[in-house]
């Protein structure tokens, strides 16, 4: 992957003067689902998203899944779940190809693998589907980022009270690796709480700590390059754009204290 640019306006923050750099036509409607686009798709370059979009299905190897549009993991999915998102976008016969990739839920709610593995066989067999770069972004926007940000709400409360440069990168780290807490005395939960901590201090500088510091978790070597760049460009994102976020909580409405009612003599 390369390296990220740090000049990344921030999640959702709109030009204030003639100066600002434009919002590239890319049809992203906010720079925190273009930034994490940018790490699914382009290696953490915004620019070159549209350019370098895939839009075949393929495998990253490692624990993910086949996965189609803008990093949108079918081992994650559920067959059902996987038809609504899609269903406008491909026809009945792609589908069900790529149905063979989801798991399935019996009426007992047990989740089922799915038939077929996600592999180097499994590209080749998919090769003829080809999904658009509109209808990617547009699952990606309306489906994908709405529920990831739903699991990281509950994993990490307060995250949306955070910055838009914390939440860009915090929303990124979950979409990138799932939101388990992982197992007791693992390194993952070790990072996960430090980042917990962190989004209730507000602590910006904490959470690129903790971000960089998961490098050591990423040992495949199929996909460890790739994942210790990310980690590094995430932090290094939240590092260079510390001053900006500090900005924005200055400029936050401060709560007022509640109202203390008026006592009464009897």
């Amino acid at each position: 992957m390369d390296d990220l640019n740090p000049t990344t306006p921030p999640a959702d923050a709109k030009p204030t003067d003639a100066t600002a750099p434009e919002t590239p036509d890319d049809g992203f409607s906010s720079s925190k689902s273009r930034f994490i686009a940018a790490w699914e798709v382009a290696g953490g370059d915004e620019k070159a998203i549209r350019s370098r979009y895939n839009p075949l299905p393929h495998w990253p190897k490692g624990y993910s899944g086949l996965t189609v549009g803008m990093g949108y993991d079918l081992k994650y999915q559920t067959q059902e779940g996987f038809k609504k998102d899609w269903g406008g976008h491909l026809t009945p016969e792609q589908l069900d190809k790529l149905d063979d990739y989801v798991p399935s839920i019996t009426a007992k709610g047990k989740k089922v693998p799915p038939k077929k593995k996600a592999n180097k066989a499994a590209v080749v067999a998919t090769k003829d589907i080809d999904i658009q770069y509109k209808a990617a972004v547009k699952v990606y926007e309306d489906v994908t980022i709405p529920k990831f940000e739903a699991k990281v709400e509950k994993i990490f409360p307060g995250y949306g009270q955070m910055d838009p440069y914390s939440q860009a990168v915090i929303l990124s780290v979950v979409y990138n690796r799932g939101d388990s807490m992982g197992k007791k005395k693992s390194l993952r939960r070790k990072h996960f709480m430090q980042i917990r901590e962190a989004v209730v201090k507000k602590d910006v500088k904490a959470i690129a700590a903790a971000v960089r510091a998961m490098k050591v978790e990423h040992t495949n070597k199929a996909n460890k390059k790739g994942l210790h760049n990310r980690r590094d460009g995430e932090a290094n994102y939240l590092e260079q754009n510390y001053q900006a976020a500090q900005d924005w909580y200055a400029k936050q409405p401060v709560a007022q204290p509640a109202a203390v009612p008026p006592t009464t003599t009897p």
